[in-house]
């Protein structure tokens, strides 16, 4: 593994200064003995490396138990979440799988997650991104998947609804003057289509089909007469 810290010393003064790989910043140690500058290297970069190889060994044991424990990730838990699900549930869990919040841990491995990025989550999504995502989380830790919990529960955000209220009396009558408007329409357009069949004699097809309309034999006859020589 490589190490992120590194010793160096500078010409001018004799220190010695330690470099960070990751963050390219520079700190002295304050002395110019290279024996304690490299314990204080060691010790740095052994502080680094611990959380590291302490889940690495994790992962060595939970693998030899459950092989796909190691590499589940939340897309996986999203999906045997719907699949429980039916009818409109189904639907509705369908539909918020989809939202673009959960973008940032879709792909993210279930042993990696850590608190800041459900907050992060939490930050750029809804009341409903709220809700699912601790359906998801305390999903999977009934299922064993999550060895310990990713936010506890009295870190979670509250769920604050919008207020709910009942429909004004001008909103009331603004939605019946709109269906009224729609059912004029629907019944004028099936005026028109019914005068433009009516007066239609000069359309062979339209004739033809206006006769057959008219000449059709009662219920339980087992022939019709010839819709063009009605006689």
């Amino acid at each position: 593994m490589r190490q992120r810290f590194r010793l160096y010393r500078r010409k001018k003064g004799g220190r010695y200064y330690i470099h960070d790989g990751a963050t390219g910043k520079q700190d002295s140690v304050g002395t110019t003995d290279r024996a304690k500058a490299l314990r204080l290297l060691h010790a740095r970069n052994e502080a680094q490396e611990m959380p590291a190889i302490n889940l690495q060994i994790a992962k060595a044991y939970l693998a030899a138990a459950d092989e796909s424990f190691v590499n589940r990730t939340w897309r996986e838990v999203m999906d045997e979440f719907v699949k429980l699900k039916t009818g409109s549930n189904r639907t509705r869990s369908e539909r918020a799988v989809m939202d673009k919040a959960f973008d940032s841990i879709r792909d993210l491995q279930l042993l990696e997650t850590r608190s800041e990025h459900f907050l992060r989550v939490l930050g750029f999504g809804k009341v409903s991104t709220n809700n699912y995502l601790r359906r998801f989380h305390n999903f999977a830790a009934d299922m064993g998947w999550l060895p310990w919990p990713v936010l506890p529960k009295r870190q979670w955000p509250a769920i604050h609804y919008k207020e709910k209220r009942a429909v004004t009396r001008e909103e009331h009558e603004l939605i019946l003057s709109r269906e009224h408007i729609r059912i004029c329409g629907t019944e004028r357009a099936s005026r028109l289509n019914y005068r433009a069949i009516a007066t239609s004699e000069s359309n062979p097809s339209l004739y033809r089909c206006r006769l057959r309309r008219r000449y059709l034999p009662p219920a339980g006859t087992a022939s019709s007469p010839n819709p063009d020589n009605p006689s």
